[in-house]
């Protein structure tokens, strides 16, 4: 077995006792397999292709041969494929041994390639004729009845736990596995988006979208918060959506004097934007000539209009931050027109929204996944279905 001989040229297979004081790892060859104590927990350790799946199923064996039943012997593995690997190399292990041990005898010992079987037929040769004939009967036990093997995934496992145990887990007898409730956790989610966007106010309605452009956007930064219930948003905050959007709303004093400012001094605060030596004027920075001239565009519309409470983002390139982070390196801090008080008002207002729509945030993510998930269940319950996280 070409696995088997990675593990005896040392590559990366070792075996240790998982204790407060470990032993020495040492090399899994076959004599270490047929010695190492079976009780116990032990960490096998290697890499692709060193013969894990060969040291299982001749550690599978040896449970065999010292008496254990395969429904009393548990392997639990991670993808379906890899159970029907093991249980079929298992399988072909059981019948390799009791095939070799029947035609075994005392005078003729046959030349077997494989090292585990060849370590195992030289100290079977110590037990009496009595030992040898239950080992055999044994094997072929197992191997009439390796229908009952419990060979698992995790998941699979699990599900028969549920199943078997239907008085003590407070589940159904018959439960329908789901590979992927993706679909479910997406209606969920846009069941929640529809009753908080489309009956709400303008206003509300922008601050949402500020947060989350669509409901896709909700639904991939969600995403990772369906796994385990024990998970934390961070930064974690208090409060509700609705709070929320009071404090918003009550910024429109605020907005409404930043407004009559710039009514009062457009052409001023213009100018200091348009000509300031500070600002880099590169292409591809906010105050480019173009890129500036449309911002400028909007925010004139912005503050003759009646919805204040629906603030652009264009706003930023008005605060003192966005300036001073504008600026050339030589230049910067350099210009005092630049430290207007009206670019601070603006930046006191930047951070202000940016804060609200940080928690705004955080709320949205932890109360569309609440109800999401109460809906989920329900379905769920009446479906008798169960997911992987399940």
């Amino acid at each position: 077995d070409p696995g088997a001989a990675g593990l005896r040229r040392g590559l990366s297979g070792r075996i240790g006792a998982m204790s407060r004081q470990p032993a020495h790892p040492q090399i899994l060859d076959a004599t270490a397999t047929l010695q190492v104590p079976l009780s116990g927990a032990r960490l096998i350790e290697a890499s692709a292709g060193t013969g894990k799946t060969y040291a299982i199923s001749n550690l599978y064996l040896r449970h065999v041969l010292e008496g254990a039943r395969v429904n009393a012997i548990l392997v639990v593995t991670f993808t379906n494929a890899a159970t029907e690997e093991l249980r079929g190399r298992i399988r072909l292990r059981l019948h390799e041994a009791l095939r070799l041990l029947e035609t075994a005898v005392d005078e003729d010992l046959p030349s077997v390639q494989d090292a585990f079987l060849s370590v195992l037929l030289e100290k079977r040769q110590s037990l009496s004729a009595g030992e040898r004939s239950l080992q055999c009967e044994r094997l072929s036990l197992a191997a009439r009845t390796m229908d009952e093997a419990a060979i698992f995934t995790i998941h699979g496992f699990c599900q028969r736990a549920l199943t078997d145990h239907a008085f003590n887990s407070g589940q159904p007898f018959e439960m329908q596995l789901i590979n992927d409730d993706d679909g479910l956790w997406q209606d969920a989610l846009k069941d929640w988006w529809r009753r908080n966007t489309f009956m709400v106010a303008p206003m509300q309605l922008h601050v949402m979208t500020r947060v989350f452009p669509s409901v896709d956007a909700l639904i991939a930064l969600q995403k990772p918060l369906r796994e385990a219930r024990d998970k934390r948003i961070l930064p974690m905050v208090q409060g509700t959506l609705a709070g929320q959007f009071a404090t918003w709303e009550a910024q429109l004093p605020a907005l409404q004097s930043l407004s009559q400012q710039w009514c009062k001094r457009r052409e001023e605060l213009t100018r200091i934007l348009v000509e300031s030596k500070a600002l880099s004027r590169a292409q591809n920075r906010a105050y480019g000539p173009a890129k500036l001239a449309e911002a400028l565009s909007r925010l004139e519309i912005y503050f003759h209009s009646d919805a204040l409470l629906q603030v652009p983002e264009e706003l930023n390139c008005l605060s003192a931050r966005a300036l001073y982070d504008g600026s050339t390196e030589k230049s910067r801090g350099k210009d005092p027109a630049l430290e207007d008080s009206f670019f601070h008002d603006c930046q006191a207002m930047v951070d202000a929204g940016a804060g609200i729509l940080t928690t705004l945030k955080m709320l949205t993510l932890a109360e569309s996944t609440t109800a999401a998930r109460s809906q989920i269940e329900c379905l769920k319950t009446a479906a008798r279905s169960l997911s992987f996280n399940d």
